[in-house]
């Protein structure tokens, strides 16, 4: 599609002489109009020649009424608002600055007849159109550029952040998530609770069953512990093995016992049958709860050994249950 240059003059000789003058500077495809309103008509028709794509410069040899009237209406439609104008004004009423600046002229001539000024004129004003166009085009690139590497951060931090089998947040993630709640606990003096999962007696499972079925179980356990959580707030990751970790925010120990209950309820539900279990014909879990008031300067660590203790004596007493670590246990764990 050619890219022209449109000459606006209501006197046909003047047209004639400016279209000469461009088309002899290597511009051939010049469009003439009599008047900026017939231009924008031309290019509303959407003529195969005249559009607003295509028009690179305007060249108009107008009044000073004229300049500031239909100039400005004309830059006001958003399709012509990137188009640079050259106003040529050839009597001794010139143009007054004000008027070419209110009316977004780019550049102003006095002298119509003076046809290296005009050229000198229409070569920098369209250098000027071509570099903004070319900074426009590198910004769009650069942006899109910038959106896709968002993207693709964010594409590569949910991977870092989950394990590869199960979905769920992984041992990486966990411990983030954890020390950064439970600095937020310490700054609101809320409640953390944590419960650690073990899915009973998986190793049988696996020699019964086969390392297939093996990971298809872990996946349908961890989604059930997931569907299980009801707060954006809370996340369970895979800490290790056929082991998981459930994260709870600003939940005390009350609270954090009903989840778990909840959870060994629906994971029985499921019903995936286990033949190798001692306790029960399906899949069954073990879970150990925890929950502290994080003190100022105490670590994390506390409240994964306080639930990992509890855990381990769920599977102590038999497994398929739920307990809530006390001050006995670690009495028990230093004999």
């Amino acid at each position: 599609m050619p890219m022209s240059i449109l000459i606006v003059d209501k006197d046909p000789s003047g047209l004639k002489r400016l279209a000469g003058v461009i088309r002899n500077a290597g511009y051939p495809d010049v469009v003439s109009a009599m008047t900026l309103k017939g231009a924008l008509e031309m290019v509303d028709k959407g003529d195969d020649v005249v559009t607003a794509s295509n028009i690179n410069l305007i060249i108009a040899n107008l009044s000073s009424r004229e300049i500031e009237e239909e100039c400005r209406r004309f830059k006001e439609n958003i399709s012509f608002s990137d188009i640079p104008i050259i106003a040529i004004k050839c009597n001794k009423d010139h143009i007054p600055l004000r008027v070419a600046i209110d009316a977004n002229i780019t550049e102003c001539l006095t002298d119509i007849d003076n046809e290296a000024e005009i050229m000198m004129r229409v070569r920098s004003v369209l250098s000027l159109k071509y570099e903004i166009k070319r900074r426009k085009a590198l910004e769009r690139s650069l942006s899109e550029m910038a959106r896709q590497l968002e993207h693709t951060n964010q594409i590569l931090q949910m991977i870092s952040s989950q394990d590869g089998l199960t979905g769920v947040a992984n041992r990486r993630y966990f411990d983030q998530f954890l020390s950064n709640e439970w600095r937020r606990a310490i700054r609101n003096s809320s409640s953390v609770s944590l419960i650690m999962i073990d899915i009973d007696f998986f190793k049988a499972y696996n020699d019964i069953y086969g390392h297939l079925q093996g990971d298809d179980c872990l996946r349908r356990v961890a989604g059930e512990i997931q569907r299980t959580l009801k707060r954006s707030s809370d996340i369970v990751a895979r800490y290790g093995g056929e082991e998981f970790a459930v994260v709870l925010p600003a939940t005390d120990l009350k609270g954090a016992i009903k989840i778990a209950q909840l959870i060994h309820e629906n994971i029985i539900a499921l019903n995936i049958r286990h033949e190798g279990s001692t306790v029960m014909d399906c899949v069954t879990v073990s879970l150990g709860v925890a929950s502290e008031i994080p003190k100022i300067d105490s670590k994390y660590d506390s409240l994964i050994k306080k639930a990992d203790e509890a855990l381990y004596k769920a599977k102590r007493s038999g497994r398929n249950r739920v307990v809530c670590w006390d001050e006995a246990m670690t009495s028990e764990s230093l004999k």
